[in-house]
């Protein structure tokens, strides 16, 4: 009888995937990843990459409660999350299939945000973790979902600075007493 490890398989959803495969990187080969994304104009792309096609802060993400174990989101919170209520409804919208331990993985180069972006969440434009990290603090640490900063760091690769946040669900009275 052939050993069936589909228990052991972790669902990752890529938000915000874009054309690359960014959630990919972060799996094993037995992971099941789902790509999501509202922005790519070439249909074709989609269908033969099989991306959904979703604004996933605007509407329900199509996972049961406590189904996800991870969500990656990479340059996502720049272009369609460009103010306050946006980041906000998203993790509002994370918070709901996100398994009690799971994470959410966010990276992002803030030196591509538009001054448009920054001046929304209140960030001088260009790049600087520790402003990028306080503008997003608010909303990590509000009451309104079940998430909690575990991790932050800010790498260098030279032409760029990356900002990596990690988010952690926990269970609400655990929120809520800590």
């Amino acid at each position: 009888m052939a050993n069936d490890n589909t228990h052991d398989r972790k669902l990752i959803v890529d938000l915000g995937c874009g054309e690359n495969e960014k959630g990919f990187y972060t799996a094993k080969a037995k992971d099941n990843v789902v790509r999501i994304d509202g922005y790519i104009a070439d249909k074709e792309f989609k269908r033969k990459h099989g991306i959904i096609e979703q604004d996933f802060v605007q509407r329900k993400l199509p996972f049961g409660t406590n189904t996800v174990d991870k969500f990656v989101l990479k340059n996502s919170i720049r272009p369609n999350l460009t103010g306050p209520k946006r980041i906000k409804q998203l993790l509002k919208n994370l918070s709901r299939p996100l398994k009690v331990g799971g994470t959410v993985y966010i990276t992002d180069e803030p030196t591509m945000n538009s001054p448009k972006a920054c001046n929304k969440l209140g960030m001088e434009d260009g790049y600087d973790f520790d402003e990028y990290k306080k503008a997003l603090l608010p909303f990590i640490n509000s009451n309104e979902h079940d998430l909690i900063l575990t991790a932050s760091k800010c790498t260098d690769h030279g032409i760029f600075k990356q900002a990596e946040l990690i988010l952690q669900k926990v269970p609400k009275e655990a929120k809520c007493n800590g």
